[in-house]
């Protein structure tokens, strides 16, 4: 079975490759050659395509069929896939609005089911420097203090950031939570002149912007100067 799906991948385009050839192709190995495909299928129907067996394979549970060594194989391929998606989507990333955010890192926060904060540290001209996951919870919520995203974009040298986490449940919209730590790590952040530019949240194809809504005053690009002076 696999020599067929490598003679058929020769012969077209992956691309053009169904859901199960690629899923067979990515879980096949020395051995049962000829289950790849079958597995791959049960594993599409049981999950609802792609997007369900991403996130069940995300999250480690449910794959039996798999094994451990295929569902690690498959694990790489996705976060190859998602890597690559937000290579292409940033030849050199420019922020410049909430929805640039939303780009950078929605394909990868949206597909989640439990919810993950990240800072993205800027230069002084909104280009983007790094970004590096801060904090990881459940369903429902996830801890995390000012001083430790403060910690983190201070460590990638930023001149500014911006503070992006997902709601699992696919609902944007702010909770008090969100606000409350908006308030303090926008505080904290200028004291020490690492400005909080904004704070985004993914949802299921949405995003909030707590800058765009008013709950967080824009940068003052002035404000390092003047206490220079």
């Amino acid at each position: 079975m696999t020599d067929l799906l490598l003679s058929k991948a020769r012969a077209r385009d992956v691309a053009d490759l169904d859901d199960e050839d690629i899923v067979a192709l990515v879980i096949s190995g020395a051995r049962d050659r000829s289950r790849c495909r079958h597995i791959a299928s049960l594993l599409l129907e049981e999950f609802g395509g792609v997007r369900g067996l991403a996130r069940a394979v995300h999250h480690g549970g449910g794959v039996d069929p798999l094994g451990e060594a295929r569902r690690l194989r498959l694990s790489a391929a996705l976060e190859l896939g998602v890597r690559s998606l937000e290579a292409f989507q940033r030849p050199r990333e420019s922020i410049a609005c909430s929805a640039d955010i939303a780009r950078l890192l929605g394909p990868r926060l949206q597909r989640l089911v439990n919810e993950q904060v990240w800072v993205v540290a800027l230069d002084a001209r909104n280009h983007v420097i790094a970004r590096r996951k801060v904090a990881e919870g459940g369903l429902h919520g996830c801890a995390v203090q000012a001083s430790d995203v403060l910690r983190v974009a201070i460590g990638l040298g930023a001149c500014s950031f911006v503070l992006v986490h997902n709601h699992p449940g696919g609902d944007p919209s702010p909770s008090r939570q969100d606000l409350q730590l908006t308030q303090r790590l926008a505080a904290a952040a200028a004291c020490v002149g690492v400005p909080l530019v904004d704070h985004v949240i993914v949802g299921a194809g949405l995003h909030r912007s707590l800058l765009d809504l008013g709950f967080l005053a824009p940068a003052d690009p002035d404000a390092d100067s003047e206490a220079a002076e």
